[in-house]
């Protein structure tokens, strides 16, 4: 899923994730370089069941620097989707 530059993706490790189904709760917000020659990470999304809903955590000031007109409306509808998925896993 797309917007503009950015994309939402699962995080990538050298060695093995810290458990099994990390992957399935945690999530990197990337932007595409303005050269289009890498992607870097802006921030993380890790789902918390306690709250039922993402937490999000900057990486640094990037998300500040690289933020645009709509990613947060997108964001949202992003983590909204993704707990309607998990809420029909659970059932």
């Amino acid at each position: 899923m797309r917007f503009k530059d950015f994309k939402i993706t699962k995080p990538a490790f050298l060695g093995d994730p810290p458990s099994e189904d990390y992957d399935k709760y945690h999530f990197s917000v990337s932007k595409l370089s303005d050269d289009k020659s890498h992607v870097f990470v802006i921030a993380k999304l890790s789902w918390n069941p306690k709250e039922n809903a993402f937490d999000f955590s900057s990486v640094g000031t990037r998300y500040l620097e690289y933020r645009e007109d709509g990613l947060e409306q997108w964001l949202l509808k992003w983590c909204e989707l993704k707990a309607i998925e998990y809420e029909y896993e659970e059932q």
